[in-house]
């Protein structure tokens, strides 16, 4: 059905009353059928993968595609959830998948390890800091998240106590400095073949393993379920 609308010139950053995008509603839609396909479906297509509204909305998305994703990864309902059960992230995202997130962040989603609001306005649209503490049974998601992440508040990532030590570390190691060589050229490559930058690596005449790395070690086929 996407790709049928797509086809007839469907606009793929059509935002509703409150400025959500297609995107931003199929990663907060927990339970949502086909969510892999359809976020990839509107990524190939050049959906904006950092799509977000500059003011806080209590009934729709407006934080950054990866940011929505990760805040209602729960599986259940938004009718279960408070705003403050929100700000707290007291639901912690069981059914985040690795090929979503992966998703998002190869056709160019920023990471953010910074907060991203408060109950009144909006303070960086792609902060993922408060569902960091919800991934320590994840760290394949965690370690994909940091490869590509281009800022770390160092006083947030101080302050916030929920995240467990071995975390706090790894981002104070990240932001304390610039990025290495290696990843700022990798996000550039990103970037700059967006939106189609899978097909431009699949292409070159690398190794798989550095193939691999580029895209951002993509899952198993077998394993990109939603």
């Amino acid at each position: 059905m996407c790709e049928l609308l797509i086809r007839w010139d469907a606009r793929l950053d059509e935002g509703t009353d409150e400025g959500s995008t297609p995107l931003q509603l199929a990663c907060a839609t927990p339970g949502l059928k086909n969510r892999l396909e359809i976020i990839q479906v509107l990524l190939q297509h050049g959906a904006d993968p950092n799509a977000n509204s500059r003011f806080v909305s209590y009934s729709s998305p407006f934080l950054a595609p990866l940011t929505e994703y990760l805040r209602w990864g729960v599986g259940l309902s938004g009718d279960a959830l408070n705003w403050d059960d929100l700000q707290e992230e007291r639901f912690p995202p069981e059914h985040v998948r690795y090929s979503i997130v992966h998703a998002l962040i190869l056709y160019g989603a920023k990471v953010h390890f910074c907060t991203a609001s408060t109950a009144a306005r909006t303070k960086d649209p792609h902060g993922i800091l408060h569902s960091v503490q919800f991934l320590r049974e994840t760290p394949d998601i965690f370690k994909l998240l940091v490869s590509a992440a281009t800022k770390v508040d160092l006083e947030s990532v101080q302050a916030y106590s929920s995240i467990s030590e071995e975390q706090r570390a790894v981002l104070l190691a990240v932001g304390h400095g610039p990025r290495d060589l290696r990843t700022i050229v990798h996000l550039f490559l990103r970037d700059y073949f967006r939106p189609n930058f899978h097909g431009r690596v699949s292409a070159l005449p690398l190794p798989e393993v550095v193939k691999k790395f580029l895209l951002f070690n993509p899952p198993p086929q077998a394993n990109s379920v939603t």
